[in-house]
Parts: structure tokens; sequence; C-alpha cells
């Protein structure tokens, strides 16, 4: 593993972020640096969980900030304490972009080109987000969901896609280096592919003073669609850049009956993180809930291990050569 620190002018949004004004607290360093350490103090829900001692942050870091420190060291100590967390769901948002600790394991995301005409052929784009296409000679149907990040309307159209494909044999969905976003966008996708309510997941939220003061755990359910059903075996394939809302997705899949899972572990990023202004204006977000399997198994910085475990090399890759995709359809010709 490695940690790359990035810079970007937008702000990444998040499903589960709430933005929180505080009064009119004073502007200075000092004040800065202890509303932003009190934040996770009193919010962070991994502290425990990754053996953290917040106190000795605060004690390394508070004697180097007084009422002339510059801005240009307080936002270098902020930037050193958000990405010592290693969570990807902790950012600092100032002026000058975004920082964060960007959870990036080794080898890299080598994926094919959708347009690879050697696997798929007519493609069609249902919204900014999916697109789709039948796989070469067989009669299954391949759907790349690119990211859970947009307005619900982009994933309403799971239901046009679906009644179209109602023929077809078997469907595999790419949601590699899917990097999640709204919860309730993955849900709605995985709703055309459970028959009753399907509970897929535990989670509980940080709830008081204590670093292990946490809510009971909640279990989670998807509801099935109100008009669209998709009852043939269907692949998802993963990889180890698939975090946060698209966990979620995979979770409330893997254990549906037709579903197989192919590819690589998932990254193991699923903070929920919630927002929060300091006095200077920087914003910054903190994760503020844990999540397990319905058994109480962890996947925080461990991801999800796939049904059927493949990988690609580079190699593959340069030759255009997508062998998670090739596995995929494997399974679906064992059924």
């Amino acid at each position: 593993m490695r940690i790359t620190i990035f810079l970007l002018m937008i702000l990444m949004g998040s499903s589960c972020a709430d933005l929180m004004l505080e009064g009119d607290p004073k502007n200075d360093p000092g004040t800065n640096f202890e509303l932003y350490w009190q934040a996770f103090d009193e919010h962070y829900s991994y502290f425990e969980a990754d053996k953290i001692d917040w106190d000795s942050v605060y004690s390394y870091y508070r004697p180097k900030i007084n009422s002339d420190t510059p801005e240009d060291l307080l936002l270098r100590i902020l930037v050193e304490i958000t990405i010592s967390l290693k969570d990807p769901h902790v950012n600092l948002y100032t002026p000058r972009g975004q920082v964060g600790y960007q959870r990036i394991p080794d080898g890299s995301p080598y994926n094919i080109l959708e347009s690879n005409s050697a696997y798929l052929t007519n493609f069609r784009k249902g919204s900014s987000q999916i697109t789709y296409a039948d796989i070469a000679g067989t009669n299954y149907v391949y759907m790349k969901i690119h990211s859970f990040k947009a307005a619900r309307s982009e994933f309403e159209v799971i239901d046009d896609i679906i009644n179209e494909i109602a023929d077809k044999d078997g469907l595999i969905i790419d949601i590699r280096s899917n990097g999640g976003g709204n919860d309730l966008n993955a849900n709605l996708i995985a709703s055309v592919f459970v028959e009753h309510r399907w509970p897929y997941r535990r989670y509980r939220y940080r709830n008081g003073p204590d670093h292990n003061d946490f809510s009971h755990w909640t279990i989670d359910y998807i509801d099935p669609h109100k008009q669209a059903h998709y009852d043939k075996q269907v692949v998802i394939l993963t990889n180890r850049w698939v975090a946060s809302a698209s966990e979620g997705f995979v979770l409330s899949m893997k254990d549906l009956p037709k579903v197989t899972t192919v590819g690589d572990t998932t990254m193991g990023a699923s903070g929920n993180p919630i927002l929060r202004e300091l006095p200077n204006g920087w914003l910054f977000r903190l994760s503020n809930w844990q999540v397990t399997e319905l058994d109480g198994t962890w996947i925080e910085r461990i991801g999800i291990a796939p049904d059927v475990p493949q990988w690609i090399s580079k190699d593959d890759s340069v030759a255009n050569v997508d062998t998670i995709l090739e596995r995929g359809i494997d399974v679906l010709n064992q059924y």
C-alpha cells in the first residue's frame, strides 16, 4: 500500500455527508486546530478499531500552534493529521484544493476498454453512469456502472434496461473502479434482483464522547423493485478500487442465490462521512459509522473477497485481454 496526497479544486460529494455550521467561534489558528481535533474526538468511528491514540496527536501538534502561527503551517499540520488516519473518507477542503488519503493497493486497476469489440457489441447508453452492450457470441448482457455519484434519475433507467434484456440468459455487471457515491442509487440497482425484503449488512453510528460509544447495530435491507425484476444468473466484476457505496452494492448482491462475484477483493472503505466547517472557512469530513456483513465480518480496511478470484495483469491489459470479464463469462456458461 502507498499514500497519495491529491488536490482537486472540486469538493467531492457524499451521499451521507451533512454540513454543520456551528455558531461563530473565534477565527485564529489555535481555535481552528482545537475544533478540528475535537470534531474527530467526538464523532470519528475508527479510533478503537485502528488503535489510534488521538490524545497523543493533540499532545504532539498543539504546542506547535499559537496565535501567530502562519496559515501555511496550520494547513501542513492538518494535512499531516488527515492523511495519518489512512481513511479515504477523511478529507480536508481548502481554497487550495482537497487533501486526503487515497488507499492504493499494490499493482494497478487494469481494465479493458468497453469499446473492445472482441467482447462487446451493440453498445447502448442508458444514462451518464450506466452503459450496456451485448456480449459477443453469447446471449448475455454486459452492464457497466461507472459511479453511484449522480442524480437518482440517472439510475432509474434500470427499469427500462431490465425490461429490455428480460430474454437474455445472463447479466454481467461491471463495477470495477467504481468508487461509490450514493447508497440510495446503489440500492435502487440492487432492488431489481431481490424477490423479497433482503437483509444485507449491519451498521452503527458513533454517538457519544467515548471513542467506543456507538448506537445499537441496525440491519440494512433492500426492498424489491416495484416495476422491474431480473431473475437470471448475474455476475458482478470487482477490483480493489471498488469502495464505499459500491461495496454496499456488493454486500447487497453477493449472497443472492443467482449472483456470483468475480475479480479482486474490494477496497474496504465505507465510512459514511459527515461534513464540518472551521471558522476560517475550511471544510473537512470524517467517518461516522461502522459497517459489517450480517454475520459481523469486518470489511473496513479489509474489503469484500470475491466468490471467484481473478486478476488482470498489465500485459493482458496492453494486449486487450480482459481475464476478469472472460472468467465472468465462463461462470455464466456453467449454468
